[in-house]
């Protein structure tokens, strides 16, 4: 047997695909691929046993933006009942939505990472390129807490922020 005999934690990239456009990102969802850019949905059965087979104790959704993931409710289910505890990094602005955000709850999300790039409007939007996304990103906040989630937050440091470290801690 290998040095590795099983898995704590696996980070699940579920797509590419991001509602934001951040000056930093590797997912490059606005570029043109000839690749998928989502993990196919019919295999979220075969992923699921696969991982359970592991011993998977945690899996980390991310992505691009997992929430724009079409199978993630039934995704997120599936784990759950196989024992393993869910999480999902996300830039949090489809959160916004009380219903949605209960649904991820419901079937089994335990945490979130939810990422703030600035201290306000202007510095977070100056880094997501997306009107709108600052407002979005604290109103999911304020959801996921509300619901009780396991919350935190997460910020990439680089030129365009770095000289506000202490704002975006204050915010």
């Amino acid at each position: 047997m290998g040095i590795v005999k099983e898995f704590n934690v696996v980070w699940l990239s579920l797509t590419y695909n991001c509602n934001n456009n951040c000056v930093w990102c590797y997912s490059a969802s606005n570029r043109k691929s000839r690749y998928e850019k989502s993990l196919i949905s019919d295999y979220e059965n075969e992923l699921t046993s696969f991982l359970s087979d592991l011993k998977v104790k945690r899996v980390i959704l991310i992505g691009g933006e997992p929430t724009l993931y079409k199978g993630l409710l039934k995704l997120i289910n599936n784990l759950s009942k196989e024992g393993i505890i869910v999480g999902m990094v996300s830039n949090g602005r489809r959160l916004k939505d009380y219903s949605f955000c209960e649904g991820l709850k419901e079937n089994g999300l335990n945490s979130v990472g939810i990422s703030i790039e600035g201290y306000d409007q202007q510095s977070h939007e100056a880094i997501t390129q997306a009107k709108g996304s600052y407002e979005e990103t604290i109103k999911g906040v304020r959801i996921v807490n509300k619901l009780g989630l396991r919350l935190s937050t997460n910020t990439v440091i680089g030129r365009c922020n770095i000289n506000n470290l202490e704002k975006i801690v204050k915010a």
